[in-house]
């Protein structure tokens, strides 16, 4: 790939069943190990059916009411599901075919609101992207709703943060900078007043800092009378 001079890691996942690790490699591949790290094994390839080594995201839903457990690797042009394990077989769904003409698929983020399991996508036309969306799914990918967008970002939307504290609160970031926030668990999205250069990943954490009182300075003026 003419636009990444090494192969990176872009996408670290543990299965919460079996602390079982995923490393998504951007032009190098889906690697999993059953040892905690110690071996890998690859994953994609012609016999598994993922096509494309240019692997930018990897998730895991829980098995849950009559779903199965559901393994998910989006690649730069497609997501791959699984509901047989890692070893597959995976099925292909291009994204350009399903996501109003945009391809360049960047990052799956599964979450827990409720009763529903909800599967929110990242999506642009491209890196760094002039066109953009956030999609969701409350049946693992099978099909997909657009969120309101209260704002236009102004590149591809490159990461999502969420936390199991607070499954409605979610952060997501474009390549050049712009920081969104949905507080409905991704039905809708608002841009925050801050911009960066560049976004690359989102975490936010539930503490709280603590709120100290600090002494008050007040100046008086009393007048004098001779």
């Amino acid at each position: 790939c003419a636009g990444v001079n090494r192969p990176r890691i872009l996408s670290i996942c543990v299965d919460p069943e079996d602390s079982s690790v995923w490393f998504g490699v951007e032009e190098g591949g889906a690697w999993h190990s059953e040892d905690q790290g110690d071996t890998w094994r690859r994953v994609d390839g012609p016999d598994s059916g993922i096509a494309n080594s240019d692997i930018h995201s990897i998730a895991i839903m829980a098995a849950r009411g009559k779903q199965p457990k559901t393994h998910l690797i989006a690649t730069v042009n497609a997501v791959y599901t699984s509901v047989e394990g890692p070893h597959g077989p995976w099925k292909e769904e291009s994204s350009e075919a399903r996501f109003d003409g945009m391809y360049y698929t960047r990052a799956l983020t599964p979450l827990e609101e409720g009763e529903e399991d909800v599967l929110l996508v990242a999506i642009g036309d491209g890196t760094p992207g002039t066109r953009t969306r956030i999609y969701r799914s409350l049946d693992r990918g099978v099909s997909w709703t657009a969120p309101l967008m209260h704002a236009v970002p102004n590149s591809t939307f490159w990461a999502m943060g969420t936390h199991a504290a607070d499954t409605s609160l979610i952060f997501a970031g474009t390549k050049y900078g712009h920081l969104f926030r949905s507080t409905d668990a991704g039905k809708s999205w608002f841009k925050d007043w801050r911009d960066f250069s560049e976004i690359t990943s989102v975490v936010w954490t539930p503490y709280v800092a603590a709120i100290k009182a600090h002494p008050k300075s007040t100046l008086s003026a009393r007048a004098t009378h001779d």
